[in-house]
C-alpha cells in the first residue's frame, strides 16, 4: 500500500473517531502516521492530519494547543480561497469562545472566500461562531441574526451538523440574556443529536449550564477526553462569562 493511501485512511478513520469523542486515540494514531511515514508524507495529507489534531484540541476546548496547530496551516491562507475560507473558519470558531474581537476580525477575512466558494458548510459555521462572539459583547440583536442565520442557512444546505452547532450557540445566547435555556431549544438539540448520531461530547456544555451533576459525569466517562478536567475548567470561564451578562442586563 502506498504511504499516501495509508495516510489518507489514516485521516478518515481519525474523523470518525472525532464524531465519537475518542480524542486521545484519534491523536495517537495521526502522530504515528507521521513518525511512520516521515519525510515520504505528501504535504497535502500532512495539512489533513494538522487540521484534524487541531480540531482535537479545539473541540476538547484547549484553545492554546489547538490555535498551535492551526498556525502550522496559516500560509495555505494566502495560496487560494478554499484554505483561506477554511482556516479564517477554524479560526473564527476557536476565537469566539475567548477573543470575540479576533473572532470577528477572522470572521470578516474569511466571509468573501466562504461566498465566492460557495462553501456552505463554512458560511453556515462563520455564521454562528460570530454569533457567539457577539453574545460575549453583549449585542444581544446582532448575536441573534447571525445565529439564526446560521440555523436557516444550513436547513437550507441540509448540514444537519451545522444546525446542531448553531442550535447550541443559540442556548448559549438564551443562557445570556434570560438566565436558562429554553425548552424548545433544548428539546431540537436532543432530539438532533440523537438523529446525527454523533457530536455528544458537544452537549457537556448543556449539561453544565443546567447544572446537571449526573449527565456531566456520564459524558466523561463516555468519551476518551484529553484531559476532561482542563475541558471543564475551560467550559466553567466560559459559562462564567454568559453568567455575568445575565446578571448585568
Amino acid at each position: 500500500m502506498s504511504e499516501y493511501y495509508y495516510c489518507k485512511i489514516i485521516v478518515s478513520y481519525a474523523d470518525l473517531l472525532m464524531l465519537r469523542g475518542k480524542f486521545c486515540d484519534m491523536i495517537k494514531i495521526l502522530l504515528d502516521c507521521i513518525n511512520r511515514v516521515g519525510s515520504n508524507i505528501y504535504s497535502g495529507v500532512y495539512i489533513e492530519i494538522i487540521r484534524a489534531i487541531a480540531h482535537c484540541y479545539r473541540h476538547n476546548r484547549l484553545f492554546t494547543q489547538s490555535t498551535r496547530y492551526y498556525d502550522e496551516i496559516a500560509h495555505l491562507a494566502n495560496e487560494n480561497y478554499f484554505h483561506k475560507s477554511s482556516y479564517f473558519t477554524y479560526l473564527c470558531e476557536t476565537y469566539c469562545y475567548s477573543d470575540p474581537e479576533r473572532a470577528i476580525r477572522h470572521y470578516n477575512e474569511g466571509i468573501s472566500a466562504c461566498r465566492q466558494l460557495k462553501a456552505q458548510s463554512n458560511l453556515g459555521k462563520m455564521y454562528y461562531a460570530v454569533g457567539i462572539a457577539y453574545v460575549l459583547l453583549k449585542n444581544k440583536k446582532r448575536a441573534r441574526k447571525y445565529i439564526m442565520k446560521s440555523i436557516v442557512h444550513c436547513n437550507r444546505t441540509g448540514y444537519k451538523s451545522g444546525v446542531y452547532f448553531a442550535l447550541i450557540a443559540l442556548a448559549y445566547w438564551e443562557y445570556s440574556f434570560f438566565g436558562k435555556i429554553d425548552s424548545i431549544t433544548q428539546d431540537k438539540i436532543f432530539r438532533l443529536q440523537a438523529e446525527i448520531g454523533v457530536y455528544d461530547y458537544l452537549l457537556l456544555p448543556i449539561h453544565m449550564m443546567n447544572n446537571d451533576q449526573a449527565r456531566i459525569l456520564e459524558v466523561k466517562a463516555q468519551h476518551n477526553w484529553i484531559d476532561f478536567d482542563e475541558t471543564k475548567q475551560s467550559l466553567q470561564m466560559f459559562i462564567g462569562k454568559l453568567e455575568s451578562i445575565y446578571l448585568n442586563v
